[in-house]
């Protein structure tokens, strides 16, 4: 059944004469009465009936009318919910991130999201650079902020920051209260906290510390952050952190950034993943593509 054979009835309808109903849709008359057929066909029932020069409808006509009415309401506010998605409006928007940026950097960027587009429905999933980057591939997420690099030919990577990294202690740690640059080699014999083996970051590090001739001996082997902060915080050693995730507690005081004698800067780019497409992107990522980059490019 098609909207223009419905939109045809209802014009015969309104005004109860195929002739005056072909001058309002700009139709042959012969063109509305195959329209009205078509419909009497497929319903098998008739939907007019003749009043001289006129036409009535019949039960089942009236019966029509109403679903009609029905429809046009339905496809009024589909079109509205088309417009709103076009727009970015309304819609679903699937995030995955790093847990570190899901603590530190997501919060407030999904804040401002949601403040300029309330009608969006967000969705958050968390994991490592490898697991985002699969979740992207299954087009379970949207797009992906993550910190490792990314190389892959059906993805595109957009790098948005950089974030250097810090060796942290506790402020009444020796080598803070040192107060003067450490040599790496004076590292090893302290106790140190990192982040699990094959972890991104993980990996990152003992590159970093091979390249000077020294390996990375762990005493503390964890997947979280806050877990790391808090063992150094507890004065059980030292770690190597994002300096994002350190801010406050470096502003309070209550743990001090070591600095290194003839060591390299220590630094990851944060970057947007996204797939690869020949068409345009809907346009609630697009919007949140926008912002991000808008945001970090300040």
């Amino acid at each position: 059944m098609m909207l223009s054979h419905l939109e045809t009835f209802a014009t015969v309808a309104q005004h109860r004469s195929f002739t005056r109903a072909a001058t309002a849709l700009h139709l042959s008359q012969p063109a509305v009465t195959q329209h009205i057929a078509a419909l009497e066909e497929q319903l098998g029932c008739r939907l007019f009936e003749r009043l001289g020069r006129e036409v009535r409808l019949t039960t089942e006509g009236e019966r029509l009318m109403t679903c009609h009415r029905r429809i046009q309401a339905a496809v009024a506010e589909l079109r509205q919910e088309l417009d709103e998605m076009r727009s970015g409006s309304v819609g679903r928007l699937s995030v995955g991130a790093g847990l570190t940026i899901c603590i530190f950097t997501l919060p407030a960027v999904l804040a401002e999201y949601r403040s300029l587009h309330p009608g969006v429905e967000l969705h958050v999933r968390s994991g490592r650079t490898r697991e985002i980057l699969q979740l992207l591939l299954d087009q379970q997420i949207d797009l992906g902020l993550v910190t490792s690099p990314v190389r892959h030919r059906t993805v595109e990577t957009i790098p948005l920051y950089r974030d250097r990294m810090v060796v942290v202690a506790r402020a009444d740690h020796p080598l803070a209260e040192a107060a003067s640059p450490v040599d790496a080699a004076a590292l090893g014999p302290h106790r140190l906290n990192l982040f699990e083996r094959g972890s991104g970051f993980r990996t990152y590090l003992e590159e970093v510390f091979e390249s000077k001739g020294q390996l990375l001996h762990p005493d503390m082997e964890l997947d979280s952050i806050e877990a790391i902060k808090e063992m150094v915080l507890a004065g059980l050693g030292i770690s190597v952190v994002p300096e994002v995730t350190v801010r406050n507690e470096l502003a309070a005081g209550t743990l001090v950034s070591l600095p290194l004698r003839d060591w390299p800067v220590m630094e990851r780019t944060t970057s947007l993943i996204l797939r690869r497409s020949a068409e345009p992107r809907p346009a609630v990522v697009q919007s949140f593509v926008d912002l991000v980059v808008r945001r970090f490019a300040d």
